[in-house]
């Protein structure tokens, strides 16, 4: 296990760095002025431009621009915002606050998404199996800024159970927006919990088990639903790591202050450096999850080996 570990960080490097590139250059090689706008209405003076483009090194060549952002990033250092700010405290601000959101998707997605599979599974072509396909195709089939703006009126404004809006991102604030964020997640997870454990219980090892006299509790519980949610997790990985990378949609929706909003707000003011900075973090995220939900797989299934 401890080599597995050692050789998928070691394969991150070169991911980390490819995707670095790329973002890099989508954002500082797309045409498009970053000054524009930050004297008013007024075009800015050649002298404050050419002053911005020394202070960002944007009057250096592409590569030599990279280089330079390269090495601050290997210390830790994400860049100093068009505005002044360094953008790894402005993320530190908000990741909390996205984190709690993802929590409470993440744990609405597991809880609600697997029940309902399970559910569904084992009661195949009955009425709870029919309505779970039903609620579970409703969901998928409504987007997520219709599915918010229902939610805020109805439970926020009509019945006035939840806060509208998570402006200081307390846990009660962001229960809404988190379940409205994990919503379509459910969906999917129910739906492939459900397929993959209608699949297993016709496996020959689920037989041979219920005719040793196993439990079917216990032939569903410990055996069948371990192998069929080593896909669950799969998806539930790159789903979180999604969430880790902020909502924009229904941070906007609800007002929330974090990374998907921060994302957004930067690509409105052309901000490239803070634009690169959130999304090499959300990287670093989705690589860190992936090796988790690797590990998670012998963890389910012991017949998978990591040597």
């Amino acid at each position: 296990m401890g080599k597995f570990i050692v050789r998928r960080i070691l394969q991150m490097i070169p991911v980390l760095l490819g995707t670095t590139f790329l973002i890099y250059a989508l954002v500082f090689l797309l045409p498009g002025d970053p000054t524009a706008g930050r004297c008013g209405d007024r075009p800015c003076s050649a002298t404050y431009v050419a002053a911005f483009r020394a202070e960002y090194n944007l009057d250096k060549p592409f590569i030599v621009q990279y280089a330079l952002y390269l090495s601050k990033l290997v210390q830790g250092d994400l860049g100093t915002n068009f505005y002044g700010n360094t953008v790894l405290h402005e993320l530190a601000i908000r990741y909390p606050v996205t984190l709690k959101l993802a929590l409470i998707a993440i744990v609405f997605e597991i809880v609600v998404g697997i029940s309902a599979g399970v559910l569904a599974g084992i009661r195949k072509g009955k009425f709870a199996d029919n309505l779970v396909t039903v609620s579970t195709l409703l969901l998928i089939s409504i987007p997520v800024f219709v599915l918010g703006g229902v939610a805020q009126m109805i439970f926020g404004i009509k019945l006035g159970w939840f806060p509208v809006t998570a402006t200081e991102g307390t846990w009660y604030q962001l229960l809404l927006p988190g379940i409205v964020l994990g919503s379509l997640s459910v969906a999917y997870t129910a739906r492939l919990t459900r397929t993959n454990l209608v699949e297993n219980l016709r496996a020959d090892y689920v037989r041979t088990a219920k005719a040793k006299g196993l439990a079917p509790q216990r032939a569903i519980g410990i055996h069948t639903l371990r192998n069929s949610l080593i896909p669950v997790v799969t998806y539930i990985g790159a789903s979180f790591g999604a969430l880790m990378g902020g909502a924009i949609v229904t941070e906007r929706i609800f007002n929330i202050n974090g990374i998907g909003n921060f994302i957004y707000r930067s690509i409105s003011q052309r901000d490239g450096v803070s634009v690169v900075g959130a999304v090499v973090v959300l990287v670093f995220v989705y690589l860190i999850v992936n090796l988790l939900v690797d590990i998670l797989y012998g963890v389910l299934d012991p017949r998978i080996s990591h040597d």
